[in-house]
């Protein structure tokens, strides 16, 4: 069975999609699937959403309910297409501040203008270590009064013309 089909429609218009599933009973989980078109080359689609520094500028923001984005920034840049982002949100009352940290992995598939990123966030930074995670815990803050969670996902961006992509 498809997971489309499992998935509760919340939003669709012309140029895209969500949905939205609560997950198993008991279960802190969600999923969350955003489908669509956006006007610009999937090179620049990539910068937009790789920039951490720039999420409180194009991230929905909204007042009621509160969801904000608090403060974004890249702690550790890995290597090249490989980096670590601290992501801060503000949610409304009785929620308290929420962040991620989230290990971000891109890579590209040239031949169909296919450009992948995965991420994963960083549940216990005290067992990072180079040698089993290719990637240090220095410059890794600790949380300070919020709840860190966690996230596994990604997107994919396809190129559909040189000035339009696919995004999900």
């Amino acid at each position: 069975m498809s997971i489309l089909l499992l998935l509760q429609v919340k939003q669709d218009t012309e140029d895209y999609r969500v949905m939205y599933r609560e997950g198993p009973e008991g279960t802190p989980f969600h999923t969350l699937l955003v489908e669509g078109y956006v006007d610009g080359p999937s090179d620049v689609c990539l910068c937009i959403s790789w920039g951490a520094e720039f999420y409180k500028k194009w991230w929905p923001q909204t007042t009621i309910p509160t969801f904000k984005i608090a403060a974004s920034e890249c702690v550790q840049k890995v290597r090249e297409g490989e980096q670590i982002c601290l992501v801060r949100m503000k949610l409304s009352w009785p929620l308290s501040t929420r962040e991620a940290l989230v290990h971000f992995f891109v890579f590209e598939y040239i031949q169909d203008g296919l450009i992948v990123v995965l991420l994963n966030s960083i549940s216990d930074v005290d067992t990072v270590d180079r040698s089993t995670h290719g990637y240090s815990k220095d410059g890794i803050p600790p949380p300070q009064d919020v709840v860190r969670i966690d996230v596994v996902g990604g997107f994919a961006i396809q190129k559909v013309t040189d000035n339009r992509s696919y995004f999900r």
